[in-house]
Parts: structure tokens; C-alpha cells; sequence
């Protein structure tokens, strides 16, 4: 029934421990008949009262004022900084590498497999109710090289040729639709837009715009445009602009709705296409102003 947990050593009170069923007693326990007292555990302490919430945890917090506009000084030192900044350009590197994956190389591509044609333009016009409005477009006009306006409000009213480049091979291209097209039609107005579709490039193009001014004809300068620090994937979406490479023209009626496209080099069929086009605008346009 008792056995001795421990046969010679003591406690420090003088009494030998012993093993009753597996509970740990004392000689005096057995001598006394007393049971040992059980064991009791300090109860945890109460929970201290919450303490209502503050007025700064139950009131919104005021919204921040709003900062102060940067000057120009500073508006062009921060965009150098994040043009020539070590730190900004790794943290655009995947972007980037992604926008040249998915755009440039397959564009270069494409252009590599199609010669710079993609199909050749359509020899009719398109019915103007399926002509699609020509988009909002801000660009700055050679003449005003510090305002923007939107282009649409430029070429509206009127029958014009609007020719894209984003680079001198797209240049090109769109040459050899211009010349032709101001020998045949010298009074129709042909709108020329630069585009720049990276900030990099738009700080390019800005830093050309005073030797464009000296290499294009004054006359020219309202109707030579450059689009600058621009989003341009909407707009060039609406106009299936599909590659960047190339040079587009665009024929667009009085209303403002582009009735021919073409792009690339042109060839003899195009230049065709696109005189009997303008023609028959211009016929519209007549029409338009008689029943006015």
C-alpha cells in the first residue's frame, strides 16, 4: 500500500517522503490520518477592464491636405530623375521588358515577315455608317510648340489626310503617300503627326521640336503636330494601329469619321484608291455646304 519513495534521505522538515497509490505523502500524514491536502492552483488574474475607445480610434482621421503643386523647375528635374535614376530604371526594367517583348518584338517580327506591308488598303471608301469617329488625340502644333489641343478639333469641319510616324522608317512611309497626295490635292490639308509612345522618347522628340521647326515650311507648322508624354493605346487601338514601325495615313471625312487607311510604302493601286477617295469627299463636302 506505502511504499518509500526515498529510503534514508529526508525532507528538510525530518520526514521521510513516502508513495501512497501513486500520490507523494508524509510519515506525519500516515501518522495523523490526515489527507494530504490537495494541491490548488492559482487562478488566473482578471482580466483587466477595457478602457473605452478614444476620439482617435472611433473619429476618422482628417485627410491629409493636399500637397502643393511642383514647379516646372522641379516637375522636369523629377522626370530626369526617373528618366536617368539607377534605382527607377531596375524597378521599370519588368515593364519595360515586358512592353518590348509583347509589342516591339512582335512588331519587329511582323515586320520582318511582311516586308512593312500588311494588306494592301481597300480600293473604295468606307460607308460612313460604318465609319468609325477618328479618337481624341492631344498634341502640340509646330506653331505652338507649348499647347495642346486635341486634334480632332483641328481636322473637324473639313476634309484632311492625317498622316502617323513614331520613328524616321515610319516617315517614310508616310511620304509616299503625302507628296503625291498634296501635288493632286494642294488645297485639302494633310495633318503630320510625330509620336512618341515612351516617356524616353518623348524627351527625345521635345528636345527636336526646335530643329523640326527649322526643317519643316512655316506654312506647314499648324498642320505638323507632335504627341508628347501621351497614354496612346486607346487611340491607336480605335485606329488598328497594329504596328509601331510603320507609317499610317488616314482619310478623314468633314464629320470627323475615317473613310480610308493605308499604311507602309505606298503603291500605285493605293495612290489610286486614295485619289478617288478624296475626290469623292470633297464632293460630300460640297453637297454638305449647299444644303447648309
Amino acid at each position: 500500500m506505502y511504499s518509500v519513495l526515498r529510503a534514508s534521505p529526508t525532507c528538510g522538515n525530518g520526514l521521510s517522503r513516502v508513495v501512497r497509490h501513486g500520490a507523494v505523502v508524509s510519515r506525519r500524514t500516515l501518522a495523523t490520518g490526515e489527507p494530504p491536502k490537495p494541491e490548488t492552483k492559482a487562478a488566473d488574474p482578471a482580466p483587466a477592464p477595457t478602457s473605452p475607445p478614444t476620439a482617435t480610434e472611433t473619429t476618422p482621421a482628417a485627410p491629409a491636405a493636399p500637397e502643393k503643386p511642383k514647379s516646372l523647375g522641379r516637375r522636369i528635374f523629377s522626370s530626369l530623375f526617373d528618366v536617368f535614376s539607377k534605382e527607377k530604371r531596375l524597378a521599370n526594367r519588368p515593364a519595360l521588358q515586358k512592353e518590348y517583348r509583347e509589342s516591339y518584338w512582335k512588331d519587329l517580327q511582323e515586320l520582318n515577315k511582311t516586308k512593312g506591308k500588311l494588306y494592301i488598303a481597300s480600293d473604295k471608301l468606307t460607308k460612313p455608317q460604318s465609319a468609325v469617329r477618328f479618337p481624341s488625340l492631344m498634341v502640340n502644333p509646330l506653331d505652338a510648340p507649348n499647347t495642346k489641343i486635341d486634334l480632332l478639333s483641328r481636322i473637324q469641319g473639313q476634309v484632311t489626310l492625317v498622316t502617323f510616324a513614331f520613328n524616321t522608317y515610319g516617315d517614310k512611309h508616310t511620304k509616299t503617300f503625302e507628296l503625291p497626295f498634296r501635288t493632286g490635292y494642294p488645297n485639302v490639308p494633310v495633318a503630320q503627326v510625330s509620336l512618341a509612345d515612351t516617356p524616353a522618347k518623348s524627351w527625345i522628340l521635345k528636345m527636336h521640336v526646335p530643329y523640326t521647326a527649322r526643317v519643316v515650311a512655316k506654312p506647314l507648322h499648324p498642320w505638323y503636330f507632335v504627341s508628347m508624354f501621351e497614354s496612346l493605346d486607346a487611340p491607336l487601338d480605335h485606329l488598328a494601329v497594329t504596328n509601331r514601325y510603320l507609317g499610317w495615313v488616314f482619310l478623314v471625312d468633314a464629320n470627323g469619321r475615317i473613310r480610308w487607311r493605308a499604311h507602309g510604302m505606298a503603291t500605285p493601286e493605293e495612290l489610286a484608291a486614295l485619289g478617288r477617295g478624296t475626290q469623292m469627299l470633297l464632293n460630300e463636302q460640297e453637297e454638305m455646304k449647299h444644303r447648309k
